[in-house]
């Protein structure tokens, strides 16, 4: 599996299969990240039902009623529920250093800092969605082309002074 940390790829194994047994510990990790997952799915709806700040009142008239807290529990118990770790779409990865993998990774990065500016937390399929819309702006695809021939012109300077 492949883990892109910035603008670089590593590999990594992938241990882990359906039906296996697992340890406490393992365990543990799976229930946090399912618990990371519904507090993400659930954190729009808490942002919607919490009151809007008026200059001057006072933090405690943004608290959620207790009413709206009950309902965001039920959603939580509802989601966990019917939660079921998906599996990601298996869609055959661009090689590094192409610009189409590059083009990827300043969309990816692009949704992110813009998901984050306006506090959103974007579920797996949205920022896929979004990512594939910014996939078609010429200003990503210029700047990815920009990109990956700059790494080459390095690579290649490089390989002129070793020869």
């Amino acid at each position: 599996m492949l883990i892109r940390i910035r603008n670089y790829e590593f590999v990594t194994d992938e241990p882990y299969a359906g039906g296996q047994v697992m340890t406490p510990g393992e365990a543990r990790a799976l229930n946090a990240l399912r618990a990371e997952r519904i507090r993400e799915a659930i954190t729009r709806r808490v942002i919607e039902l919490t009151p809007p700040a008026n200059k001057g009142t006072e933090a405690t008239s943004r608290l959620l009623t207790p009413e709206a807290l009950a309902r965001l529990q039920a959603e939580v118990l509802a989601l966990g529920k019917e939660f079921v770790f998906r599996e990601a779409p298996r869609t055959a990865r661009k090689t590094a250093g192409t610009i189409e993998a590059e083009a990827r990774a300043l969309a990816v990065t692009r949704v992110e800092t813009e998901a984050r500016s306006q506090g959103l937390i974007l579920s797996d399929e949205a920022k896929l969605r979004l990512v594939d819309s910014a996939l078609a702006d010429k200003v990503i695809q210029l700047e990815a082309r920009r990109r990956v021939e700059a790494r080459k012109a390095v690579a290649e300077a490089a390989l002129r002074e070793l020869l």
